[in-house]
């Protein structure tokens, strides 16, 4: 968040005025106070097996650079990175990636990644066919798929300790993939490519 906004946010929220170096100054001394905090959550996450990985662009002092998510059940670390490739993600993590499941969304960075296994995250997928539910009304395809996995979601959620067969969900997703796009908008063919 830029300084000039914070202090707005303490002018506003709390009628405290504060110029920005005593914002910068204060900063500092959280980021130095929480270094041993990071360290911990950064080694959690690294011992982990599964990790959910995000990135959204951000601007710091006008250049654009990304905010970076990692995170588990338990744990959210949130790290600046000044590009979106692989490469930042192979940089903070290293070898430990080749241990972790990693749930992300279609990015191709974190197909260029050595993770044990990646799992497609799939809000991001449901978020994606609403998307071509809104472009195009007149199609069902988006709206198959989606109720799809919601049912697999549910299933899921309905019996955690169960080992839930994978074969009939396979079968159906696979019908889905299966059928021709072709009339409708290149959107469609590049979510089900992906």
């Amino acid at each position: 968040m830029p300084y000039e906004r914070l202090q707005s946010l303490f002018a506003t929220m709390f009628n405290v005025t504060i110029s920005q170096g005593t914002l910068v100054n204060i900063v500092r001394k959280m980021l130095d106070k929480s270094q041993p905090a990071i360290a911990l959550i950064e080694r959690l996450i690294r011992e982990s097996s599964v990790v959910g990985f995000d990135e959204s662009g951000c601007y710091c002092n006008g250049k654009l650079n990304w905010s970076w998510i990692a995170q588990t059940a338990y744990l959210t670390l949130v790290f600046r990175g000044s590009g979106r490739g692989a490469k930042v993600l192979e940089d903070r993590f290293g070898d430990s990636l080749k241990n972790m499941v990693a749930v992300t969304d279609r990015h191709s960075a974190y197909f260029a990644i050595d993770f044990l296994n990646n799992q497609v995250c799939l809000a991001h997928l449901l978020r994606n066919l609403e998307y071509l539910n809104d472009i195009d009304k007149d199609q069902t395809w988006a709206g198959e798929v989606q109720s799809l996995l919601r049912q697999a979601i549910h299933e899921r959620n309905e019996k955690p300790a169960e080992m839930i067969s994978a074969q009939s969900w396979l079968e159906r997703l696979d019908e889905l993939l299966m059928k021709n796009l072709d009339h409708l908008s290149k959107e469609f063919n590049e979510l089900k490519r992906g």
